[in-house]
C-alpha cells in the first residue's frame, strides 16, 4: 500500500456477490497507481465476503472492514474513517470505472484546487428495471474553465434538472469533508440526499469534468420496494428536516432549502402509482403532520390520487 495514496476509494458491499469483484478490479486496473481501496463489508450474508477476501490477498492496497449490518450510510462513515488519500471517491460495489477516470479527476481536481468535482456518467440497466441511459449525463450546460460557487450551483441544478444526489458522480477533497462535517446520516436509504446537498452549500470551488468516468449499473434487487413507500416518505422527510435545521443556522439558505424541498417532493410524488386507497390517504396526512404538505403543487396531489 502507498504510503501516501492520492486518492481513497470508498467501496461499501452488502450482499453484491455477483458484482463486486468486477468493480474491485476495475478501480485496481486504474491508470492512476497511488491510491487505496477502502472496502467495508456490511454485514454481508452471500458470497461477498470471500470475494473480498480473495481480492485483498491480490492488491496490498486494498483494505477489508467488515461490521454488522447497519446500513450503507454507517458503512460509508466508517469508510471515510479510515481514508487518508488527497482526495475521496464513494463507488457504488455494482458500478465499474472506466481505465482513466480517477487520473482524469485527479489531475482536473488538483490543478483547479477544487473542493470537488463532479462528472458523467454512463447507465447500465438490467432486466426489469427502467431505462434511464442519460440521467447522469448533466455536465452538458457547464464548462470546464470556469470555478463554480457550490451553492450557486446547486440553485442552477435544481432550476435545469441536471442536480443529481449521488456521491459516485463527485470527486472530493478529503480535507473539504472534515472541514465541513459532511458525513452520510445513518438509519435512512435517502443519505445521499442530505450529503450531496451539504456538500455543495458549503463548498466555494466546484469544477466540472465534462465526460462519463463510471458505469452505473441499475440493479432491481437494490431498488427500494414500493411496500417500504413510508419509510421511503419518511426518510425523505429527515432529509429535509435536517436540511432546514442547518439552515437555521445560516438564514441565507431558507430560500434555496424551500426550492430543494418542492422540486424534490413534487419529484418523488409524481413516481409514486397505483397505490392504495388506503396508503394515499397515510401518505398525504403524513405530508400534512410533517407540514411539507405546503410543498407539493396541486397537479401532484390530483396524480397521486386519481392516478392521473
Amino acid at each position: 500500500m502507498t504510503d501516501y495514496p492520492k486518492v481513497s476509494i470508498i467501496i461499501t458491499v452488502y450482499n453484491a456477490a455477483p458484482y463486486v469483484e468486477a468493480a474491485v478490479r476495475s478501480v485496481t486496473g486504474q491508470s492512476l497507481k497511488e491510491i487505496e481501496i477502502i472496502l467495508i463489508n456490511d454485514g454481508s450474508s452471500d458470497e461477498s465476503l470471500t470475494n473480498l477476501e480473495r481480492l485483498v490477498s491480490e492488491d496490498e492496497r486494498i483494505q477489508l472492514y467488515s461490521q454488522t449490518h447497519k446500513g450503507r450510510p454507517d458503512a460509508r462513515n466508517l469508510g471515510m474513517e479510515h481514508a487518508t488519500g488527497e482526495f475521496v471517491y464513494f463507488m457504488n460495489c455494482t458500478d465499474e470505472l472506466k481505465p482513466e477516470a480517477l487520473e482524469n479527476a485527479y489531475r482536473f481536481t488538483k490543478k483547479q484546487q477544487l473542493n470537488f468535482a463532479f462528472f458523467d456518467g454512463d447507465v447500465v440497466s438490467e432486466k426489469g428495471t427502467d431505462k434511464q441511459l442519460n440521467y447522469y449525463h448533466r455536465t452538458d450546460p457547464y464548462n470546464d474553465i470556469e470555478v463554480y460557487k457550490g451553492l450557486s450551483l446547486f440553485d442552477n441544478m435544481l432550476d435545469s434538472g441536471t442536480y443529481r444526489p449521488v456521491p459516485w458522480l463527485l470527486f472530493i477533497k478529503r480535507t473539504t469533508l472534515q472541514e465541513t462535517g459532511c458525513r452520510f446520516y445513518p438509519g435512512i436509504v435517502h443519505d445521499d440526499e442530505l450529503f450531496t446537498a451539504l456538500l455543495f452549500i458549503q463548498s466555494d470551488r466546484v469544477g466540472c469534468i465534462k465526460r462519463s468516468l463510471v458505469m452505473h449499473r441499475i440493479v432491481k434487487e437494490f431498488m427500494i420496494p414500493e411496500k417500504r413507500l413510508m419509510y421511503n416518505i419518511r426518510c425523505y422527510f429527515t432529509v429535509l428536516d435536517e436540511l432546514f435545521a442547518y439552515a437555521g443556522r445560516f438564514p441565507y439558505l431558507y430560500p434555496h432549502i424551500r426550492k430543494y424541498a418542492s422540486i424534490t417532493l413534487n419529484k418523488v410524488f409524481r413516481s409514486v402509482k397505483n397505490i392504495s386507497f388506503t396508503n394515499k390517504i397515510r401518505v398525504t396526512w403524513l405530508c400534512f403532520k410533517s407540514r411539507y404538505l405546503r410543498y407539493i403543487k396541486g397537479t401532484t396531489l390530483l396524480r397521486l390520487w386519481f392516478n392521473k
